[in-house]
């Protein structure tokens, strides 16, 4: 279908769409339109459809659409291929996107707040700056994604394997990693004060001046990380294992200084 001729139709079934959401999507799919001229095109262009008429396209492919600046939010994507999607500025909040493949997608700044992305791929992905706070992550899959400065205050990440990601200065205030894979991962000035790392695997992260004070770290594995400014005042470490561990001008959680590993 000629794109002119689908945004300008009259029917009965966009009544009820909102002009915002209508108008955001409408110049989103223009750009996925033309990107697909000069590209194999790699989405479904019914599912695109359906997406803009409804604001839900559960399953559907959508992989590498350009999507930037849509606003999508409480959209219902589960289960749905957004490999590759161009999703920077976006607006999804409280969407559902359980399950969704956004393996290589490109999300940084959008707004992802209390959205649900339980078990959804977000292989290397892109997610700088991106608002993820109250968002619901349990064991999804962000191994090499890029998350700098991403907001991600109370986020429920149980169960998540961050391996090799970089969460350079990530809010991450009093949200639950418990029993995440964060092996390898960028954490440098990030800030986790009263977070839940119980039974988490942190071997060989930087964490270099990350603010774990509060936290609970019981059962934790810092096996080889580097915790040099690290602050770890009040927080709680039964049976966490440091070895091998760099502690540098590390406030432990009795507040004193640790600079056995300077």
């Amino acid at each position: 279908m000629n794109l002119s001729n689908f945004l300008c139709r009259s029917d009965s079934r966009f009544s009820g769409l909102a002009w915002g959401r209508w108008a955001g999507l409408a110049g989103a799919a223009a750009a996925t339109l033309l990107l697909a001229n000069g590209s194999a095109r790699a989405w479904d262009p019914s599912h695109l459809q359906q997406l803009l008429i409804t604001n839900e396209c559960a399953g559907c492919d959508l992989s590498q659409a350009v999507l930037s600046a849509a606003r999508l939010n409480q959209v219902n994507l589960t289960r749905a291929n957004l490999s590759g999607a161009q999703l920077q500025d976006a607006s999804l909040l409280s969407g559902n996107l359980m399950g969704a493949n956004l393996s290589q997608a490109e999300l940084s700044r959008a707004a992802l707040v209390e959205a649900n992305l339980t078990e959804a791929n977000l292989e290397n992905s892109r997610l700088i700056g991106t608002q993820l706070s109250r968002s619901t992550l349990n064991q999804a899959r962000l191994a090499g994604a890029d998350l700098q400065g991403a907001q991600m205050v109370e986020v429920r990440l149980f169960e998540a394997d961050l391996q090799g990601s970089r969460l350079q200065n990530v809010r991450l205030l009093r949200s639950n990693l418990s029993r995440a894979n964060l092996d390898a991962a960028d954490l440098s000035q990030a800030d986790l004060f009263q977070a839940n790392l119980v039974r988490t695997s942190l071997r060989g992260a930087n964490l270099t001046g990350v603010d774990l004070r509060a936290s609970r770290l019981s059962r934790a594995d810092f096996q080889g990380a580097n915790l040099t400014d690290a602050r770890l005042q009040d927080a709680s470490f039964q049976g966490a294992n440091f070895s091998e561990a760099i502690l540098c001008n590390t406030q432990m959680p009795n507040g004193q200084i640790d600079n056995s590993g300077c």
